[in-house]
């Protein structure tokens, strides 16, 4: 995904010191944040993440060596520390992994905001001239700002007293100038340092809102559907509907504040939102789809604040219509940045509202408007008793008009779960969440496992809890209206380790490696499957590695499996089609026991299928030197 957007923005592959393809259409991209982000302790954001070298190489390091490997021209190390340095500081980082080896090379990188001034609170130094030699010699060439003092204007107000301390020189100076220089010249802008004015223009344009229509639809999940309630007949047995829940309104906010939580929903933080763009609530792209209906509107309750003032109404209309729509989640004050939360159940009286509406006999269809994963109270036994639901993440401008024609049927759901969602927040890091986790032994020893019944692998449970030990839903779930039978799944193109690119090591060769290691194509998986239903639908196909026993000269313990590639498929109803999916090196290889990248001889067990507990077909492939 992240060498998609950057080829798109920057109109192709480059190197990071070339121009770029075309400046008059394109853009430099930067990716943040570098790395390791993601995973810190708590979750809190900026604290430390603590992890071995190897799960930094495997996983948390993966994208930037792909991102690199297509010439990404800026990158942004993370707040955190990682193996006890400060990115921000971190010269192995991003200059010996980073620019020299993944081939970053003459790439920018940019601070976060004042976190140069701000690394002296890891208590590394005693004076900004020293904080401030480490981040130039770390490669660090630019110091973004936020707000004057001085520490935060840590390069404006340190570089000479850093290079007259001997903490850098001025050729450490020289080398950050000319990335930044470099970078400058690749966007054109000293060739066009002005904006053409008629960009503006192709801002929200037909074109853009379709785009921006299909990425939601594709992008919605439908996690639950019970007893095929959707898609709705609106019209003909469905005549009237209650909408309900803050992300159908503009809602009271937690300080009695007016906030259009429906709106903040769907586009989510750092948006920029100036009100321009038009962006439609459910209720208003539902009289537009079906204006015979019948509709009754009402908050409910807020993600922002415990009021259930609001219930009481909300259990009338579900009451008087034929089915309730319900959006919950996360506000703009509920999750973002600095918005670190100690459980994943929906924020507010939002729980409260749910259980009053499931005490009615009105079919509840809920649809998620968030950016996380959620629970729903102890035992979740609250989501078992919602007809169905829909998770749409922050969908967008045209989040609406998705949503609607998900519940509808106008399109039928193909969204597939990028996370495992852990049964509650005390699940976070355990067996059920991540998914990619390596095996467990002592846990299968003692008998306490609660074997997954068709993944293979064992959650170990808690000894006093509501909930499963199972995932709440899992990697690559997501249902549809349509039924999907695979039938057969073979291998081709398997080569010999020794006629790839480097012998198969793509580490070592500094960034030729990485671009060799996803430019080759190891081998192609083609996936025989039928639409066995009666509707037309999409599938996304997903192929995964169990990878070879005893690969290594030291014990180091495998994964329980790993995605390695997947395919959308559209198939219209009773029909078969094969989907071939290529498996490029950088996604079947491993780092060894000497820390190289490298496709490792032995025997892979692919596997192919809708989910990651149901890759039902399977393949041996035996590599060879």
């Amino acid at each position: 995904m992240g060498r998609s957007i950057v080829l798109g923005m920057q109109g192709g592959a480059s190197d990071s010191s070339d121009y770029l393809p075309n400046y008059n259409t394109t853009t430099w991209s930067t990716g943040k944040h570098f790395a390791g982000y993601g995973s810190a302790v708590g979750g809190l954001n900026g604290a430390p993440f603590s992890l071995n070298n190897r799960t930094l190489f495997e996983q948390f390091f993966k994208p930037w060596r792909s991102l690199a490997a297509v010439g990404i021209r800026g990158v942004m190390p993370s707040h955190n520390a990682v193996l006890d340095v400060p990115m921000h500081l971190n010269k192995w980082a991003i200059n010996d992994v980073l620019r020299n080896e993944f081939g970053f090379g003459s790439g920018m990188t940019v601070s976060d905001c004042n976190d140069i001034g701000s690394s002296i609170n890891f208590g590394v130094a005693s004076n900004m001239s020293q904080i401030v030699g480490w981040a130039m010699k770390a490669g660090l060439d630019a110091d973004l700002q936020c707000g004057y003092s001085e520490q935060t204007a840590s390069y404006l107000q340190w570089i000479p007293s850093a290079i007259n301390d001997g903490f850098a020189t001025l050729a450490d100076l020289q080398v950050l100038a000319g990335h930044y220089l470099t970078q400058k010249f690749a966007a054109g802008l000293f060739d066009a340092p002005y904006t053409d004015p008629a960009w503006v223009d192709r801002l929200n344009t037909p074109a853009s809102r379709t785009l921006a229509y299909e990425a939601a639809t594709q992008g919605i999940v439908l996690l639950q559907n019970e007893n095929k309630i959707l898609p709705l007949s609106f019209g003909d047995k469905i005549q009237k509907v209650a909408l309900i829940g803050p992300m159908m309104t503009c809602g009271s906010g937690r300080n009695g504040t007016a906030n259009c939580f429906a709106r903040e929903a769907m586009l989510g933080s750092y948006t920029l939102d100036s009100g321009y763009i038009e962006v439609d609530t459910i209720p208003e792209a539902l009289s537009q789809r079906f204006p015979s209906l019948t509709l009754s509107t009402t908050e409910g309750a807020s993600p922002d604040n415990y009021n259930t003032s609001g219930i009481a109404q909300a259990v009338i209309n579900a009451q008087n219509a034929d089915v309730a729509i319900v959006a919950v989640g996360d506000s703009l004050t509920s999750c973002g940045e600095w918005l670190d939360r100690d459980s994943l159940d929906l924020p507010g009286a939002q729980l409260q509202l749910l259980e009053a509406l499931a005490a009615t006999n009105t079919p509840i269809v809920l649809v998620l408007i968030n950016g996380r994963a959620a629970s729903f109270g102890p035992g979740n036994v609250l989501l078992t008793k919602m007809a169905a639901v829909v998770e749409a993440y922050r969908p967008g401008e045209m989040g609406a008009a998705a949503i609607v024609d998900i519940v509808s049927g106008a399109v039928n759901p193909s969204g597939k779960l990028a996370s495992q969602w852990a049964q509650h927040v005390g699940q976070l890091g355990g067996g059920a969440q991540p998914w990619l986790a390596r095996k467990v032994a002592k846990w299968l020893a003692n008998g306490r496992s609660v074997p997954d019944p068709t993944d293979g692998r064992m959650y170990d449970p808690y000894i006093s809890t509501n909930f499963s030990s199972l995932p709440l839903f899992r990697f690559g779930h997501g249902l549809s209206y349509t039924t999907f039978t695979y039938s057969s799944l073979t291998i081709t193109g398997a080569q010999p380790v020794n006629s790839l690119p480097g012998g198969g090591v793509f580490s070592g060769r500094g960034g030729q490696g990485y671009k060799d290691a996803i430019n080759t194509v190891f081998f192609t998986a083609h996936v025989n499957i039928c639409n066995t239903g009666t509707v037309d639908g999409v599938e996304v196909v997903q192929v995964y590695s169990q990878d070879p026993r005893g690969m290594f000269s030291t014990p180091i313990v495998s994964y329980w499996k790993r995605l390695i590639g997947y395919g959308r498929i559209s198939l219209s109803a009773g029909s078969c089609g094969t989907l071939d999916v290529n498996v490029v090196a950088d996604d079947i290889a491993l780092y060894d026991d000497m820390m190289t990248l490298r496709i490792v001889p032995g025997t892979y067990l692919i596997t192919a299928g809708g989910r990651s507990d149901q890759d039902f077909l399977a393949q041996n492939v035996t590599v060879v030197a």
